[in-house]
């Protein structure tokens, strides 16, 4: 969390300190000893940074890059994935075998930012409503703390640039890496001295209490624009996935759909937020549900 709190004490970083991307830990499960997993930093445009948010959006989009990618190379026109959660992500594609191997990629590069930034959200959404991921520990304090969405972002975005520049994933670990340093470089994050002065500056109101006083409830559609949390920056970062831009001749929201067949014991609930109680069926689809998800969501936080 960007603060300290008794279930996650505060650990800072500076830009030098995060080690080398990994996207699988090797022998053991969850290790990686020259990855830093954990941590909160500071950029000047971007805000706080959880770490461990930024690196599972860069994994994430590493992940759903590679099916989409060979669906759309084999002319598949549906690609079913799962995240952390047990809901089941259904991904509708337009037909892509006769791309060129660049425009492949592209569009799936594209889609597998949007898609991964999507299950992001989700989990948010998902501990919001009570679902605990840990089994015991309720995540609901921290969900769409006001680290969480730009983290996530971030992580997208080093991600893409990540597979732009090593489309055929030979070396993704460093590509990310690199990827990841020039975002941060950009972002202007500072060293943790700096980033404990804004922690501590930020005390009584954006947190207090343990938990986050301020929530970003930004759900990833299209033209959602997501601006940076900061404090006092002249150039706050404003990110967005515009339904305008076009890959290999097409809208991007043309090549793809979304829905998520939820097998949450928290559906029901999720379900009433979303405006269908009684709705026979536990399909969520982003453009109808999350609008209606994100203002319940923003009446529930409101004191």
């Amino acid at each position: 969390m960007p603060f300290d709190a008794w279930y996650s004490p505060l650990v800072l970083l500076g830009p030098d300190d995060l080690g080398v991307h990994r996207y699988r830990s090797g022998l053991w499960p969850g290790l990686a000893i020259d990855e830093t997993g954990r941590g909160i930093l500071y950029g000047e445009r971007s805000g706080f940074l959880d770490i461990a948010h930024v690196r599972n959006a860069i994994d994430l989009t590493r992940f759903v890059y590679e099916p989409i990618e060979a669906a759309l190379r084999r002319g598949d026109r549906t690609v079913t994935l799962m995240s952390a959660e047990p809901d089941v992500f259904s991904v509708g594609l337009a037909d892509g075998s006769s791309l060129s191997t660049l425009d492949r990629r592209a569009v799936a590069r594209a889609i597998a930012g949007r898609v991964a930034y999507l299950m992001t959200t989700w989990h948010e959404v998902a501990t919001w409503h009570g679902y605990k991921a840990l089994g015991l520990i309720t995540e609901r304090p921290s969900a769409f703390s006001y680290d969480d969405a730009a983290s996530h972002m971030v992580g997208v975005m080093a991600a893409s640039d990540a597979l732009r520049k090593d489309p055929q994933i030979s070396d993704f670990d460093q590509a990310a890496t690199r990827a990841l340093q020039r975002r941060l470089n950009g972002l202007g994050v500072t060293g943790p001295d700096r980033a404990r002065m804004h922690v501590e500056s930020v005390a009584g109101r954006w947190y207090a209490d343990d938990r986050p006083q301020l929530r970003v409830i930004h759900m990833g559609l299209s033209d959602e624009p997501l601006w940076a949390r900061t404090l006092g920056a002249a150039d706050p970062a404003v990110w967005e996935f515009a339904s305008d831009e076009r890959v290999a001749g097409r809208t991007i929201d043309s090549w793809y759909n979304v829905e998520i067949d939820m097998r949450l014991h928290e559906r029901d609930t999720i379900l009433a937020a979303a405006g269908r109680p009684d709705a026979d069926d536990p399909i969520i689809q982003p453009e109808r549900d999350f609008p209606k998800l994100r203002n319940a969501m923003l009446r529930d936080a409101t004191p």
